[in-house]
Formats: C-alpha cells, structure tokens, sequence
C-alpha cells in the first residue's frame, strides 16, 4: 500500500487497531501559541490505543510572523466551495481533504482579550462531548453567524467539530496546560488513549450567538472596555457605525470585541445564554 501523501505541517499518527479518525489542529491563527505549543509537547510522546489521528499546523506563514494571519483570516475559509486565491484559500484547499477522512476535530486557539478564561466552540450535536471538557462556557451557534470555521466544516458534514479557546493569547504557558488537558479529555472520549486525566463533571453555561458584525466604515466605535462574554448593559450604547447605534438588549452578551479591527473584519458578535 502506498504511503499516503501529506501537506505540509501535517503529520499521522496510527494505532493499526480499528478506530475513529480524529484531527488535532493549532496556528489557524499565527500569533496563537497555547495549543501550538502543547501539541509540539504532546503529539512527540502518543501512543494511540486505536484508531488514526492527524496533527495538523494551519497557517504555517502566519505562524512564521507571528501574526494573526497573512492576507486573510483561515477559519472563514473552510468552505466546500472555497476558489479563493489568498494564501490561506490555497492553505484550506489542502487542509480540507484531511478533515474529509476525519470523524471529529478539535481545533485550538486563543484570544486577544488580555483576561478571561477558556471556552468551546461547538454545535449542539457535538454538546454531549463539549460538557467532558474543562470549560464552563459553551458557545454555540457559530455556523449560522459566522460561516466557514474548521469546526462548522465538520458540523455540516455530520461529524464531531469542536474550538477550545485557552484563553488570552498572552498568556502562553496557562494556555498550553489548559490545551494539553483538553486533548486529552477530546482523546479519551473517542477511546484513543488511556489516561488519568479526567472529565470534567460542573455544570456548563451555554451561549448561543445570534448576530456577527462587520466593521464597514472609517466612522466605527466600540468600548474599549469591553471583553469576550462581557453582559451588556440594557438600553446602553455600546458601539456605533455610520450613524447606526447598537445598544445592549436584556441578557445580551458580546464576543470577541475587536475595537481596532480593520474596514471589512468582524467587530463583535452578539449572543444570548440558554437558560437549561
């Protein structure tokens, strides 16, 4: 049988037992560290108890100048239709026929908020696995708001697609831990590895989003103040564009604030919990 050809950045690891196949990817955003780092750490040391499992590095220019992304942002870009020309257009056209053969996926990121604490990304049919892990907070739905993630690819598929945010982008080595034990709950709920570790059991808040926003306009505010999962303040103003004021509605809260993103990228997104 011939060896099976792989992009660049991409590696397999094989158990020769039958099993899922599962992907484990980091750097979709270059400047994003935590789960670059832990699976450097990890995936060196795996023994598979079954099945095959991908590790996969996204953007590796990005990541090369540590920068959130060269031309475009990459976790848009996973799109069955995808005929873009950027280099992370070209990057997904290799990456998506890996996560074709994949069963599940979790794809590791951080963020640019200077505190906060880790959260999943995911629709409700990969919730039954996203309660196992360590976070508390749950965000879903992503696909309808913000199409073209590496997870929502999985999703549309039928599959198990899963983001865990470790936290601020800035700090690396709490990050990494929070990666590195999220794997590890990711791999043993497939029956991939045996280990210690175990899942997480607290009860989890769910948010669902409902609206993303673009800055389209030089005439743009956002408070700075503001930070992923901040509840806003009912009838205050808290952005505004070219004249349109946006003003916080009863239990509404806000996701990834981006008050110095660029003309044509995304702002915020808004979403609501679910009571359970």
């Amino acid at each position: 049988m011939s060896q099976e050809s792989l992009p660049l950045g991409v590696s397999k690891i094989t158990s020769h037992n039958p099993g899922p196949t599962i992907a484990l990817m980091a750097g979709v955003h270059g400047d994003e560290k935590p789960g670059v780092l832990a699976l450097q750490e990890y995936a060196p040391h795996l023994s598979l108890l079954c099945g095959t499992l991908y590790i996969i590095y996204a953007n590796l220019p990005a990541m090369k100048q540590n920068v959130r992304m060269v031309e475009k942002n990459i976790n848009r870009c996973f799109l069955k239709d995808n005929d873009g020309t950027t280099a992370e257009d070209i990057r997904v056209r290799e990456l998506m026929p890996i996560l074709d053969k994949c069963d599940a996926l979790l794809d590791i990121h951080a963020y640019h908020d200077l505190t906060g604490d880790s959260f999943v990304i995911c629709e409700d049919t990969a919730m039954d696995i996203a309660t196992k892990l360590d976070p508390e907070l749950i965000s879903t739905g992503w696909a309808d708001t913000e199409p073209g993630g590496s997870d929502t690819y999985l999703y549309l598929q039928g599959k198990i697609g899963i983001t865990l945010e470790c936290g601020p982008l800035t700090q690396i080595d709490a990050g990494k831990q929070v990666a590195l034990k999220v794997i590890q709950q990711f791999l043993k709920h497939f029956g991939m590895i045996n280990t210690p570790t175990e899942f997480s059991t607290q009860a989890k808040r769910i948010i669902r989003t409902e609206l993303a926003v673009i800055r389209v306009s030089e005439d743009f505010y956002l408070d700075p103040n503001l930070t992923s999962f901040s509840k806003l303040v009912p009838g205050k103003v808290f952005a505004s564009q070219d004249g349109t004021e946006y003003v916080g509605k009863q239990d509404q809260y806000i996701i990834f604030p981006r008050p110095q993103t660029k003309i044509g990228t995304e702002a915020f997104t808004l979403g609501r919990e679910i009571v359970q």
